[in-house]
């Protein structure tokens, strides 16, 4: 008769405790799924007349195509598919970062190497080229 009231009082006690502490479970499938339709990709191609540009992807939606050199005037893309694998990369840490529409500046493109910042001086203010404008009209 002990060991029933033993039994009893071990199967009221199980019953009775607080499960609060355990986390609730997620399926291995829709975190897997999540996962992919969030994960960031990037792929680089060639345009004739244009050069090399590149694409981010979020999941399968394409959230950046970069057909030309970012943050420099005209449409001249990369001249090599190198250099548009290292901004297209740059641009993924970035994104990873949590920003889905980043820009770079023409300072950064040439701390990673991809172009020479003294190729593209552009004037600095207006009156550099009113200067320039009054100058030529001379």
């Amino acid at each position: 008769m002990k060991i029933s009231y033993l039994f009893l009082l071990f199967f009221i006690g199980i019953s009775c405790s607080d499960n609060t502490d355990q986390q609730p479970t997620v399926p291995a499938k829709k975190k897997v799924s999540e996962q992919i339709k969030n994960k960031a990709s990037w792929n680089v191609y060639h345009t004739p007349d244009i050069g090399w540009g590149y694409r981010i992807f979020r999941g399968a939606k394409l959230i950046i195509d970069q057909q030309h050199i970012p943050a420099v005037p005209g449409i001249k893309g990369f001249d090599s598919r190198s250099k548009a694998e290292q901004t297209a990369q740059y641009i993924m840490q970035l994104v990873a970062a949590g920003n889905d529409r980043p820009s770079v500046s023409t300072k950064e493109l040439d701390s990673i190497g991809v172009i020479n910042l003294e190729d593209y001086t552009i004037p600095k203010a207006r009156t550099d080229v009113q200067k320039t404008i009054r100058e030529i009209g001379d």
